[in-house]
């Protein structure tokens, strides 16, 4: 690391702390979603559906990207889900065997994101109301800076987040 490096994280430091344990909440969030599944499945599994969720079906090399996967672990969870009935292989182009959801895994990935974003609401319920527009627009900075691809209303993902209020519109805070 290079000494310009080391003071870019050292000025992240704080915010980088704090993302930390958010994330500590989150994952907790998220193994507990899983469990309203009634099905034994990993976070990584539950992502690899969720992608086709958002994206339609996938080719193992698009599915084991996003999922930090190589090919070889990719086909294995696209294996242990197929094996689940969750998804199914769409043969189309004889070169490149892209995966589908099945009606069950359908159900599953909103019933599991349902879950999350349920218990989350709940955790979001108890902030301070004018801090809630500062997160919102923060989240999407964060998500979108890692490429993430966001629920899209239409598909199972619910209604649309509105796009918060800029600071300078909203007034005084507490």
């Amino acid at each position: 690391m290079t000494g310009s490096d080391d003071h870019v994280v050292r000025g992240y430091s704080h915010l980088a702390e704090a993302f930390v344990t958010a994330s500590r909440v989150l994952v907790a969030v998220a193994a507990r979603s899983l469990a309203v599944a009634n099905t034994e499945i990993t976070p990584a599994q539950h992502r690899a559906l969720v992608i086709p969720a958002w994206r339609g079906p996938q080719r193992i090399a698009d599915l084991a990207e996003p999922i930090e996967a190589n090919i070889c672990n990719g086909t294995r969870s696209r294996d242990r889900l197929q094996h689940r009935g969750l998804v199914r292989c769409d043969p189309g182009d004889r070169r490149a065997v892209r995966v589908a959801l099945t009606p069950a895994g359908k159900h599953l990935a909103p019933q599991i994101t349902a879950a999350r974003s349920a218990k989350i609401s709940h955790m979001l319920s108890v902030t301070p109301e004018h801090a809630r527009g500062f997160m919102l627009t923060a989240m999407r900075a964060f998500t979108d800076g890692a490429g993430e691809v966001p629920n899209k209303a239409g598909r199972w993902a619910g209604t649309p987040i509105p796009t918060p209020v800029a600071p300078a519109q909203q007034g005084e805070h507490p």
